[in-house]
């Protein structure tokens, strides 16, 4: 298991990777990584899903197109400006914080020093971090499911008992490991913030199945 720590006060926060495993002494703890400077974004305005995306584009979309698309509407929520197609940047407290949906990374530098390196940033939004490595962590889950379903389609030729019994084992095993409360858990640390209904798509795309249910009041 792993989490995020923030070191430090103020202005000056940075934020470590830190895994976690149980011994016959009790959990231990190691720092794997460094993300980067944390940098506090509160909301400026409310955005809905659907202002910027169509149901049928959402219809269309696969798992990690629609994690993106999240990314978007969570930036633009707290009042990042769109630059070019994937770009979109903010000025916050003498700093410019930048953010690449396409290349999923968050960057920031100093606004009044012309030649400020750009640093990784991790964004503290909502309830979680907004960062390269909460979102690649995310679009992981969906990357497992495709690659079962390649491994699936690698015994095809093996006759169709042998196909049904892939497809059980592929099934029962990845919905064993991830459920709604786990994906859940991901978004929210990941510092998005989303609509019940559009989190039922997500996890449809993720386990690739149409449930046709609506998700509990108090979910």
């Amino acid at each position: 298991m792993a989490f995020i720590r923030v070191k430090g006060r103020g202005n000056r926060r940075y934020a470590y990777l830190v895994s976690e495993k149980w011994t016959e002494r009790g959990p231990r703890q190691k720092v794997s990584s460094y993300l980067g400077k944390v940098v506090k974004i509160d909301r400026e305005k409310e955005v809905n899903f659907f202002d910027i995306c169509d149901e049928k584009t959402l219809k269309e979309m696969d798992f990690k197109a629609l994690v993106l698309k999240l990314v978007e509407l969570e930036l633009l929520r707290n009042g990042f400006k769109k630059e070019k197609v994937k770009t979109y940047t903010k000025e916050l407290d003498g700093k410019i914080v930048n953010a690449d949906i396409g290349k999923v990374s968050f960057f920031c530098k100093n606004s009044k020093a012309n030649k400020s390196k750009e640093k990784d940033a991790v964004l503290q939004i909502n309830e979680g971090f907004l960062c390269s490595k909460t979102i690649k962590q995310l679009i992981r889950i969906g990357s497992e499911r495709d690659e079962r379903d390649k491994a699936i389609g690698a015994v095809i030729d093996a006759g169709t008992a042998a196909q049904s019994k892939a497809e059980a084992e592929n099934e029962e095993d990845f919905n064993e490991k991830i459920d709604g409360f786990t994906l859940a858990r991901l978004v929210v640390n990941s510092g998005l913030n989303v609509e019940k209904e559009i989190f039922l798509k997500l996890y449809e795309k993720c386990i690739n199945k149409e449930l046709g249910l609506e998700l509990p009041e108090n979910f």
